[in-house]
């Protein structure tokens, strides 16, 4: 019997899954595993999973959640769904979404590698210390301070986001945009700061594109003066407001 392994939670075929008429579901595996057992390691708790999955008599299972141990990023339980399905063209459009995935990491991977070894430019944006700040680090960068409070009797906490200098209360929409005009100034700050690097590099960034074309790598295109759009950039980024 062949166990097809799907992860995919947040897509429409996920739902699909859920309600279809033909699947049965057969039973929830939970795999829960002791500190430096598996660290964080997926593919051990997948093998596992999909042995017993057979046992079982399903012919599929998916990923469900996880968890890892707190303050360690090691994996604390794994779990998946077993299915049985007579829907026949269900192993079909897993194997087809998989394959679309790798296909689009190993350009993703491809072009990242091209662009690392012969882009100085990609160098200087991919080692730019921009992300991976704090929420606490983010917000004082942006000037907003999030005040939570937990009402008595009450497991729900509630967060209030208020202005550094203004004691203005913001909504979460106005932090939001807040923290995309950081990041989108940050940016943007390196292609001015290295304009005619980016100019001189440009065509041979866009030759690696194009050799990898589901690798989706964002950079501007250079208006007919050799400039960059401001406004155009920032709407490709995140859409028109």
């Amino acid at each position: 019997m062949d166990v097809s392994y799907y992860a995919g939670g947040d897509t429409e075929f996920y739902k699909d899954v859920n309600t279809h008429p033909n699947n049965k579901h057969i039973a929830t595996i939970t795999l829960i595993f002791s500190p430096n057992e598996i660290g964080t390691d997926y593919s051990a708790g997948n093998e596992l999973a999909k042995k017993e999955a057979i046992k079982l008599g399903a012919d599929w299972i998916y990923y469900v959640s996880s968890t890892i141990y707190k303050d360690t990023s090691e994996i604390a339980a794994i779990t998946f769904r077993c299915v049985r399905t007579t829907w026949p063209d269900m192993l079909d459009k897993i194997e087809k979404d998989k394959r679309e995935i790798a296909e689009k990491e190993f350009e993703m991977n491809n072009a990242r590698k091209e662009l690392l070894e012969y882009s100085t430019f990609y160098n200087i944006l991919t080692t730019a210390e921009i992300f991976g700040k704090s929420e606490t680090e983010l917000n004082k960068l942006i000037g907003v301070k999030a005040k939570k409070e937990r009402k008595k009797d009450s497991k729900v906490e509630t967060i209030t986001y208020i202005d550094t200098v203004t004691n203005k209360v913001l909504n979460e929409k106005e932090v939001e945009k807040r923290g995309m005009n950081y990041f989108f100034d940050k940016i943007f700050a390196i292609y001015v700061n290295n304009l005619e690097l980016y100019k001189t590099e440009y065509d041979e960034i866009m030759r690696i594109l194009g050799k990898y074309p589901k690798a989706k790598f964002y950079f501007p295109e250079l208006d007919t003066q050799g400039n960059i759009d401001k406004q155009k950039m920032k709407e490709e980024i995140f859409g028109v407001e």
